[in-house]
């Protein structure tokens, strides 16, 4: 008996093997097995069901692969059902991260599928594709909302951050102190900030106070938003302690300023969460253990995340503040879950909207809350002490930013001599929406890295970017590029082994975050070009971390960072921001990206560029706009 399954596993195998094969797609042992297992035992699929539906193998294989092969092969006919089925599942996913949004209308899907599937456009296709939208939603895939479409997983994860922000917005723990002590704890904080607090801030500390399970700091660029969630957090650690107050946000360099700006602990929502590159430790049989989490730059989460943070939390026991802007630029994951929030009113918020002006001089604020407004600026093209709009066109847009950084080139080397490795990071940044042509961030890195760094050294390393390699050498400011466990070493070890010439062998294993910008410290090269190493020192983290050759040349880890693109510069802050704007970011340009560009500069601002691309992204907001099932819950 156990020779003949055994027999009849082989075949199957070996059947299923030669299918594949059949198809040109990649398959070894370990790949097969896992096939047959999954879909033959588990699922209880036959050889026949596998040739008569090939897609049943898309958890094995992106769709993109798979139908190639299939089509290729002329296996099937384009307009099967199971094909379109498939096709059209994988489009609405294409269509989340292509637009943001998490519904769509009947036209959007049929007219991707059309695309993507490479289809006739007539009646009779259309209407086949209609069928297999029908059947999506007959086994349970697919949901209809107001005559829109969207996934059930996606359905189900905006439903259930509605039904958890709603069912906790007016659920409270108590007052942490009576009227009298907080009036106390307020005009402490008044003294140790050094100015009067608004009505509206004086608000979001009362609603600390209260401790609602949920509720929302929303503020305007240069309206105190930091100050009152510091002020916030102070109320909650004289009740519970310290330990028990954690603010996290999308990307490590939010968490790392959330943590430098408000005095607590900051880690990145994955971190919190403990997530693996697979899955999240935290969830709904395994809640976090902290009396208070702040989820700073909220507009940066996307639903599926939010849906993951939320139920992780033991609302009976903590409490959290969301905080955000929501002018910044959106989630880059579907969804838009903080607009929803403050949109709907579905739970308490609190929004600093009163800028507050320095001197008549100065002006950056006053800018970005007319951009804010999709309303252009008046008077941007005269000169003030913190904002100056230089109009050019073509090449001298290159040569005014050159211009001005060669301004910089003494301070910032100064700096660099003294080891003030923190202050040269954030004392100049270029930012601009895009990554290539002639405007895109590696033109403008590779021009800059001339400047700022221009005795460079005859040791470099090529570093692996999107499209391109890049020559990094010692003294370059770079930015690593995916979040991912690296080797780190102390900074007080490497420079005792430096002293010492003592090679490194004794290392940490410290997650990086992408989106952390530091300074290359030295370049080891070897003999054959794999075990050299690169140490790039993170001066907000206070660690070195160390990069092997073979690892950058094979993987995206860093790049350049004289320049970056207004995504990553999100939920970061320096004294002097210079921002190209031409007509060739043209389709990028909406008062979202350029109000988050203009806010992350603290004491100085230069726009160059064009007045016509200017006007536009001061202005248009009609191109950022996300249909989303939370909206319409």
């Amino acid at each position: 008996m156990f020779n003949q399954l055994q027999k009849y596993t082989d075949d199957t195998k070996t059947e299923l093997k030669n299918f594949l094969i059949r198809l040109e797609l990649n398959i070894d042992n370990e790949l097969l097995d896992a096939v047959y297992e999954r879909v033959i035992i588990k699922e209880n699929n036959s050889i026949d069901d596998i040739l008569s539906n090939p897609y049943i193998l898309i958890e094995f294989y992106q769709f993109n692969i798979l139908d190639e092969a299939i089509v290729k092969n002329s296996y099937l006919p384009l307009d099967n059902i199971n094909r379109l089925v498939h096709g059209i599942n994988n489009c609405v996913d294409k269509l989340f991260f292509q637009t943001g949004s998490t519904l769509f209308s009947h036209t959007a899907v049929l007219d991707e599928a059309l695309r993507t599937l490479k289809l006739k456009d007539d009646e009779i296709i259309r209407e086949r594709l209609i069928v297999a939208i029908d059947v999506l939603k007959k086994v349970g895939l697919f949901v209809s909302l107001n005559g829109m479409l969207s996934t059930k997983k996606m359905y189900d994860f905006e439903k259930f951050i509605y039904n958890t922000i709603k069912g906790n917005s007016e659920r409270t723990k108590g007052k942490i102190k009576s009227d009298a002590e907080l009036s106390l704890f307020i005009l402490a904080e008044e003294n140790r900030v050094g100015f009067k607090f608004s009505e509206k801030q004086i608000s979001i500390i009362y609603l600390g106070n209260e401790q609602y399970n949920i509720f929302v700091l929303n503020g305007y660029a240069g309206a105190g938003k930091t100050t009152s969630a510091q002020s916030v957090l102070k109320l909650y650690e004289g009740k519970y302690g310290r330990d028990k107050i954690i603010c996290c946000a999308l990307s490590g360099v939010a968490a790392s300023r959330a943590k430098s700006v408000t005095g607590f602990n900051g880690m990145t929502v994955h971190s919190l969460l403990g997530y693996d590159g697979e899955k999240f430790a935290k969830g709904e049989e395994n809640k976090l253990d902290y009396a208070v989490i702040m989820l700073d730059e909220a507009g940066m989460v996307g639903s599926e995340l939010m849906y993951s943070l939320l139920s992780s939390i033991d609302f009976s026991k903590t409490t959290l503040l969301i905080a955000g802007d929501s002018a910044q630029l959106q989630s880059i994951d579907a969804g838009d879950v903080y607009n929803n929030i403050l949109t709907k009113k579905i739970c308490k918020i609190v929004t600093l909207d009163k800028v507050y002006r320095q001197k008549e001089e100065q002006i950056i604020n006053v800018v970005a809350q007319s951009i804010r407004q999709a309303i252009l600026p008046n008077n941007y093209q005269k000169a003030y002490e913190d904002f100056n709009f230089q109009s050019a066109t073509g090449e001298n847009v290159i040569q005014e930013i050159k211009k001005i950084a060669s301004q910089y080139t003494v301070p910032l080397n100064e700096l660099l001599k003294n080891n003030k490795f923190k202050e040269y990071i954030s004392a100049f940044q270029v930012i601009a929406p895009m990554r290539k042509k002639e405007f895109g961030i590696y033109n403008l890195n590779n021009l800059l890295q001339a400047i700022f760094n221009s005795n460079l050294s005859k040791d470099y390393v090529l570093v692996q970017t999107q499209d391109q390699y890049t020559k990094v050498h010692i003294k370059d400011k770079v930015i690593h590029q995916k979040n991912q466990k690296m080797r780190t070493i102390s900074t007080t070890l490497y420079e005792y082994n430096k002293r010492h010439n003592i090679k490194i062998e004794e290392f940490d294993e410290t997650k990086v975050f992408n989106g952390q910008i530091g300074i290359v410290v030295d370049i080891e090269p070897d003999f054959d070009n794999r075990r050299g190493a690169v140490f790039v020192y993170y001066p907000e983290n206070d660690y070195i971390v160390i990069y092997s050759f073979y690892d950058i040349r094979k993987s995206i880890l860093l790049d350049l960072a004289y320049a970056i693109t207004v995504h990553k510069s999100q939920g970061s802050q320096y004294k002097t921001v210079v921002m190209p704007m031409v007509s060739q970011y043209y389709r990028m340009l909406n008062n979202k990206l350029v109000y988050t560009a203009i806010t992350r500069a603290q004491s100085m601002l230069y726009i160059v560029g064009e007045q016509s691309a200017f006007k536009r992204g001061a202005t248009n907001k009609e191109e950022i706009r996300r249909d989303t099932v939370l909206a319409c819950l």
